[in-house]
């Protein structure tokens, strides 16, 4: 599988109500374009809550997530609290869960460290032929995570709850993780408000070149671009600056 359909779920979770956003993605999904890889926002299930309570994922949630992706044949990453920790969670199209990411970088300004535990832990996981980097939100403000990895990734995926008051930084961000490492970056973000903030979407599928190949706005739905290995391959060939890095 060198080419791959990447997808992002951008929605409006009602904050901290599982049951009523099970049955948002459900429907989301279930009319949107069909995808290899389909990313969620961060916390999908409940919107960025610090109620570890609410947040954390049972196996109900766990098994809803695994039947979606079974039945529309996707991979499917979404988020949650597991054992402390605000996570990411990769399922494959069978619904097998393959790997979790957590958080490692948490966001001290909305009290996140006051209710959550950091990851120690970078990771890369396998999807196929894919080698894909997760980070969530915040990380995406600290590049050495996705240098130390560059040259063994073929993808970034980036679920996330970023305020609107700083869209201009998560598309920013977002492009250059993409030019710097030269690899696809797909970040997830949702729309609408919860009681603390205003999220305005802004879900990008990010070229190896930085260029966007697609760009949610502030839209609902599911949207999807095709990203090939053999691009990222040509342009690391043409343009070999990951070569010329300083250890």
């Amino acid at each position: 599988m060198d080419t791959l359909r990447v997808g992002v779920a951008q929605f409006d979770p009602i904050f901290e109500d599982k049951a009523a956003n099970r049955a948002r993605v459900e429907e989301l999904l279930s009319k949107g374009d069909p995808t290899d890889l389909c990313v969620l926002p961060e916390m999908t299930l409940t919107g960025f809550s610090m109620d570890p309570a609410v947040t954390t994922l049972g196996e109900d949630d766990h098994a809803f997530f695994a039947r979606l992706a079974r039945e529309r044949a996707t991979g499917i990453v979404y988020g949650g609290v597991e054992e402390g920790r605000n996570v990411a969670i990769l399922v494959d199209r069978d619904g097998m869960r393959r790997d979790a990411y957590a958080k490692m970088h948490l966001f001290a300004l909305g009290s996140e460290t006051k209710h959550y535990v950091a990851g120690t832990e970078r990771m890369v996981w396998t999807f196929g032929q894919w080698k894909i980097l997760p980070a969530i939100c915040y990380d995406l403000r600290f590049s050495y995570l996705f240098w130390d990895a560059a040259h063994d990734i073929d993808l970034v995926v980036v679920p996330s709850n970023w305020p609107a008051s700083r869209r201009e930084h998560w598309r920013t961000l977002l492009q250059a993780r993409a030019i710097e490492n030269q690899v696809p970056v797909v970040g997830c973000n949702r729309i609408g408000r919860d009681p603390f903030a205003r999220y305005a979407g802004d879900s990008l599928v990010v070229g190896p070149l930085g260029q966007i190949l697609s760009d949610a706005e502030g839209r609902e739905g599911v949207f999807a671009a095709a990203i090939e290995r053999a691009e990222t391959a040509e342009v690391r060939g043409r343009f070999p600056f990951l070569e010329d890095r300083l250890d």
